[in-house]
């Protein structure tokens, strides 16, 4: 599990709990963002969950960190499953999209976070790079325009009664 943008490092977390609880034995979630706090790096750190949990502070597009998460995270049969929520523009997401749609194999997921700002009032994101017309859902649109392998997945979108990710579910079919 690879989650791209982690804010406090709760969900990192929440998906290792649910893996443990889950009872899989050997699982990694990774976390990557451009700045983890020191104190948030600490709070993980002291988690009994941590030593499931790996850290990288690096741009989710780094070239350095996509050899390195290939190698070591990429590399086996195991299912996969990538999580957007770093830089909420079209073309960071967008480049995020074909960065790491590579890794993955037949039946594993993208999920973008945070499609929803394309149908939020821009008053709303005013001192924000991404609104309406710059968001991840614009990303999620082009991105499939031009990748065939990949469909918007509704079933987990439909099970909700909110979500923040309108089709955001990308399950890869090729």
């Amino acid at each position: 599990m690879l989650e791209l943008g982690i804010g406090h490092g709760g969900m990192l977390l929440f998906y290792a709990s649910i893996l443990k609880l889950m009872d899989i034995k050997n699982f990694d979630v990774v976390g990557v963002d451009v700045f983890i706090r020191k104190k948030n790096r600490l709070a993980i750190k002291k988690n009994n969950l941590s030593k499931h949990i790996t850290l990288y502070e690096k741009n989710s597009t780094d070239l350095t960190l996509h050899s390195k998460l290939k190698k070591k995270y990429f590399s086996d049969n195991h299912p996969k499953l990538i999580i957007l929520d770093s830089n909420h523009t079209k073309e960071h997401v967008f480049n995020e999209l074909n960065f790491y749609s590579k890794f993955l194999k037949k039946g594993d997921y993208i999920v973008v976070m945070d499609t929803i700002i394309e149908l939020i009032n821009p008053k709303f994101n005013k001192q924000k790079a991404f609104k309406k017309g710059n968001s991840p859902y614009n990303a999620v649109d082009l991105f499939l325009k031009n990748n065939k392998n990949f469909i918007i997945d509704n079933y987990y979108e439909n099970k909700s009664f909110l979500t923040n990710m309108r089709n955001g579910f990308l399950k890869k079919i090729k």
